[in-house]
């Protein structure tokens, strides 16, 4: 082990400490000279536990424990800090500083999660997203919007007509801008995205921020049939070789459209039993908001 290493290690585990005395002094409302003076211990050392930036004495932190009411493992063991930069920076601060970044901090992720924009549904052609976008929008009793019908009424054209006539890149473009248009409404909604929008990762970190995410899913064979049992043959036209495609494309994104909140199997179940869940998924959530 490196000595950097250990160096990082030590600094975690005297801000962890310093987090749990401020913690358990303040839970005692006790100042810090009168900690100091029931445990014999200077003011000063106190003010740099709580810093971290003092030499841990065992020794010393059983004094401290003790007049804290403490056993010194309850000093110890406490829950790793997370994020030491944040903690050290905490704990630094007075008691109305606190309450500032307390009230700061709040207003921020509150907004963040006001700022859901209903519901979005993520994945492959033929998971089911239409049909159970369609239901869960009629439950919810919000608009149910497919992302890329905003495209080709701002394009002027279908889809397969903007790709030929533009390019993939066109269409990439047209649907972030659409998608910033409809996150500006902050109008409630059930949005269906493309099965591709994860290729374009700005635009799907758009709909991470501001959707309650829903990867879903099925088995490639089960993608492959529902396509086709819409009379959709492109799937299979002229491509032997379309399952392995399939599969390797199914394969290839999974990890972005891992990122969901949340996931819906849809394979081998009925659409009623899937709208359901689905319901059950993002319900509280969407209430919330």
């Amino acid at each position: 082990m490196s000595m950097q290493v250990i160096h990082n290690a030590e600094e975690q585990l005297t801000a962890r400490v310093g987090s749990a005395v401020r913690a358990a002094r303040r839970q005692a409302s006790l100042p810090r000279h009168a900690l100091a003076e029931a445990a014999g211990i200077s003011e000063r050392y106190i003010g740099q536990l709580e810093t971290g930036r003092a030499n841990i004495s065992l020794n010393v932190l059983q004094k401290i424990a003790a007049a804290l009411g403490l056993e010194i493992t309850d000093l110890l063991e406490q829950e790793p800090v997370r994020y030491a930069p944040l903690s050290g920076l905490l704990s630094g601060l007075s008691e109305q500083q606190l309450r500032d970044a307390h009230a700061v901090l709040a207003r921020h992720f509150e907004a963040e999660r006001q700022a859901k924009c209903g519901v979005a549904l993520v994945g492959l052609r033929g998971a089911g997203k239409t049909a159970l976008g369609r239901s869960l929008a009629g439950r919810l009793g919000v608009p149910f919007v497919q992302l890329t019908e905003l495209v080709t009424e701002r394009a002027g054209m279908t889809t397969q007509e903007l790709v030929e006539l533009a390019g993939l890149d066109a269409f990439r473009r047209l649907e972030r801008e659409a998608l910033v248009a409809l996150v500006e409404q902050k109008e409630k909604v059930v949005l269906e995205t493309s099965g591709g929008l994860v290729g374009a990762p700005e635009t799907y970190r758009l709909v991470l921020e501001h959707f309650h995410t829903v990867w879903v899913k099925a088995l490639p064979e089960e993608h492959m049939q529902r396509v086709v049992d819409q009379n959709d043959l492109r799937p299979m036209a002229g491509r032997p070789g379309a399952m392995n495609d399939l599969k390797a494309l199914l394969a290839d994104r999974q990890q972005a459209y891992g990122q969901a909140a949340a996931v819906l199997d849809t394979s081998g179940r009925d659409e009623d039993s899937t709208a359901d869940q689905l319901f059950q998924l993002v319900a509280q959530d969407f209430r919330a908001d």
